[in-house]
């Protein structure tokens, strides 16, 4: 697959052990959810939904981070 998986700091070599993770190639360690997160595959078109952190779609945003367009967006 050409998308990046992130993960926390200190669990990549967990996830790259992992049968689950194994076709991601890219596993990037992040320190936390306030470090820019960019959600992209090479042929997929744009989405105007909302996705938490844990990915999954959101159909009212709160207050709070989001995911759109492949974008870390904050609402306040």
């Amino acid at each position: 697959m050409n998308c990046t998986l992130c993960v926390p700091v200190g669990c990549k070599t967990s996830y790259q052990s992992a049968e689950i993770w194994k076709n991601f190639w890219n596993i990037e360690e992040i320190s936390s959810a306030t470090d820019n997160i960019v959600i992209s595959t090479s042929n997929e078109p744009s989405d105007d939904r909302f996705y938490n952190l844990n990915g999954l779609r959101v159909k009212q945003p709160a207050k709070g981070v989001y995911i759109r367009n492949g974008k870390k967006i904050v609402i306040h």
